[in-house]
């Protein structure tokens, strides 16, 4: 028997925020594009457009896969709508496998790739730890996060309301979960470190952190997506997976 293995081969995957480096949506599309997967880089702003050129480009010379760059905005339901579209047309496909939505505004975006998922698609939302352990200064942020877990929790079962109709697990096989980050190294993580206090922060964070005596990386979360989306976690869904290196006592 072979044995098995992280291949992604053609799985046709889209993560939104993935249009710079360094960066967790870059991250993830690397992860999800060294094993294979087709992969659309989403982004917003018209100055993204050169850097995720080259975030396309790098990914085609290293892992010879395919690799879309699609400017849509998935706060609006026309946004969201025109991304799976262009998704299909740029692959010449009529399905979408994996859904990694970085930002808050994803439910026009699930509404609009669900249908085109077949079963055992994947969507991993990206929260933080912050909808846990409440981060100081940043109570929005925290509970837009902990609003995502929340969501996560109810897609994973089957939604079938007055006004909505979203088949997900028992009928479809498709998983939902979050992947959690602690502080990871990005570029806001580094201006956070420079700001007062900053430095007193990280490392009292670094030293809880159980794993190792280090911030996260961004291959750390990337790798945490790639185990998610394989054939191999199908019976793993509704979760909540923290990827802190033992930060959280959750």
């Amino acid at each position: 028997m072979a044995p098995d293995s992280l291949s992604l081969a053609g799985k046709i995957a889209i993560v939104t925020g993935a249009g710079r480096e360094p960066g967790l949506g870059a991250g993830i599309a690397t992860a999800l594009a060294r094993n294979g997967a087709a992969v659309v880089l989403n982004f917003v702003s018209d100055s993204t457009i050169p850097k995720a050129a080259a975030v396309a480009e790098r990914l085609r010379t290293d892992y010879g896969v395919r690799v879309a760059t699609i400017q849509a905005d998935i706060a609006s339901p026309e946004g969201a709508a025109e991304l799976a579209k262009k998704t299909l047309e740029a692959f010449e496909t009529d399905h979408i496998d994996i859904l990694s939505p970085y930002h808050n505004h994803r439910l026009d975006l699930v509404r609009a790739v669900l249908p085109l998922m077949p079963p055992g698609g994947r969507i991993v939302n990206i929260s933080s730890i912050s909808s846990k352990i409440s981060l100081p200064n940043l109570p929005f942020y925290n509970a837009a996060k902990a609003a995502s877990d929340s969501l996560t929790l109810t897609w994973a079962a089957e939604m079938r309301i007055s006004y909505i109709a979203m088949p997900f697990g028992r009928s479809h096989g498709i998983t939902v979960n979050s992947v959690a980050p602690g502080p990871v190294v990005t570029d806001m993580q580094r201006k956070f470190r420079s700001s007062p206090r900053g430095e007193e922060a990280t490392q009292y964070m670094i030293k809880r952190t159980r794993a190792a005596e280090r911030l996260g990386e961004i291959e750390d979360v990337a790798d945490a997506v790639l185990l998610i989306v394989q054939e191999k976690s199908r019976f793993i869904t509704g979760q909540y997976i923290d990827v802190a290196g033992g930060l959280t006592d959750r």
